[in-house]
């Protein structure tokens, strides 16, 4: 399996660490969102009989995101909470010791300074970092999208005015 430094798949999959350390990584597939983003261009040149199929695409993706940024942004609240627990377990444990050993006076901030340097920590914050930049990620989707739908929207609106449509050219009379 061939993953790059981002966790993209060759074949519109995302591969995405758990929220919980031990835990195997999972993948999100982002077929249906890839398919969306490929329709985009489409709209420098809808007609009207290409906008329903447009729409429908667009609906799809954004309904894909969403259902992908719900999963991501739990993985996102563990990953915070994993972090959580190994900065205090830290602290409890070892924090007191390593700053005793250094004569550096125990204080918030030196104990809070000395937890950054713990291997635990670090993949914990590195794991926390990175969910939280897919989150905001697949976000910046789902926006570029919903603007894709929305100009359809208005192109559809544009090209369906009727006579009986106070926004129509013609009289109303």
């Amino acid at each position: 399996m061939i993953v790059d430094e981002f966790g993209f798949l060759p074949d519109s999959k995302l591969l995405l660490p758990r929220g919980r350390k031990g835990l195997p990584p999972f993948t999100l597939d982002l077929s249906a969102v890839s398919t969306a983003e490929k329709r985009i261009p489409e709209m420098a040149r809808a007609t009207p009989l290409m906008l329903p199929d447009l729409i429908t695409a667009y609906n799809i993706g954004i309904l894909a995101l969403a259902r992908l940024i719900c999963v991501v942004e739990l993985e996102t609240k563990d990953a915070r909470r994993e972090l959580e627990d190994s900065k205090a377990l830290f602290i409890i444990d070892f924090a007191d010791d390593i700053l005793r050993q250094k004569n550096i006076k125990s204080s918030v901030d030196a104990r809070e300074a000395a937890s950054r340097l713990n291997p635990d920590v670090k993949a914990a914050q590195e794991r926390y970092d990175f969910l939280s930049t897919m989150s905001e990620f697949l976000q910046s989707k789902r926006s570029a999208i919903e603007m894709a739908y929305h100009g359809a929207k208005k192109i559809c609106d544009v090209f369906l005015r009727t006579p009986d449509n106070t926004n129509y050219g013609g009289s109303n009379g």
